[in-house]
């Protein structure tokens, strides 16, 4: 019987913000964290999301935004 808990993997608003730019370092340790971690999850907590959203409107400039 296997009894490990699963993996899970919390990111911060960094990473969605570098996610939606395609910046190596974000792909580079996704792609990391997959192949050293398999059938782990990625958790976005409600506050990254609740900031993401944030910026998406109201953020300083187009890139941001």
């Amino acid at each position: 019987m296997n009894l490990s808990l699963p993996q899970v993997i919390a990111a911060d608003t960094n990473v969605g913000l570098d996610l939606a730019q395609a910046d190596d370092w974000v792909l580079d340790a996704l792609a990391t964290i997959r192949r050293r971690l398999r059938g782990c999850s990625l958790l976005v907590p409600p506050t990254v999301l609740d900031e993401l959203g944030y910026l998406a409107s109201y953020g300083e400039g187009a890139r941001e935004r």
